[in-house]
């Protein structure tokens, strides 16, 4: 039978769908096949290193800091920054470089926000495996 809107894996298919099955062999237990079936992995546990403290430490110290840092910076050096700020954004030529730095980092931001939840929820794939014979 020959149908035209069928590409080449459809016709492999439906090859395999009227195949005739094979009968199990006669020493092969339903034992042996549930066992087969019922492959389980081990289940992965999370456990925080030395590593994720330290980054942990070092953040919300580093965010302290920069508070801390800015609150004893002096009045006039706050108002210079401010000032060369403005001047900056309102030149035309810097303009268009602050805006691209700007959507730099909420890309950044951006990226890091969907890394933590791809790494939150991740997606389990799980292949069963069969064995032709």
């Amino acid at each position: 039978m020959i149908k035209s809107n069928m590409n080449g894996m459809d016709i492999v298919e439906e090859a395999l769908q009227t195949w005739p099955v094979a009968q199990t062999p006669a020493g092969f237990s339903g034992q042996v096949l549930q066992r087969i079936e019922a492959v389980q992995y081990a289940k992965l546990r999370f456990q925080f290193t030395w590593l994720d403290y330290a980054l942990g430490l070092f953040t919300v110290s580093a965010t302290f800091l920069a508070f801390f840092v800015w609150k004893m910076l002096p009045d006039l050096f706050i108002m210079q920054l401010t000032y060369r700020l403005f001047v900056l954004w309102n030149v035309a030529e810097y303009q268009t470089v602050l805006v691209y730095f700007l959507f730099g980092i909420g890309g950044f931001l951006a990226f890091i926000l969907f890394t933590a939840i791809m790494f939150a929820f991740p997606i389990h794939i799980v292949k069963k495996s069969t064995v032709l014979s």
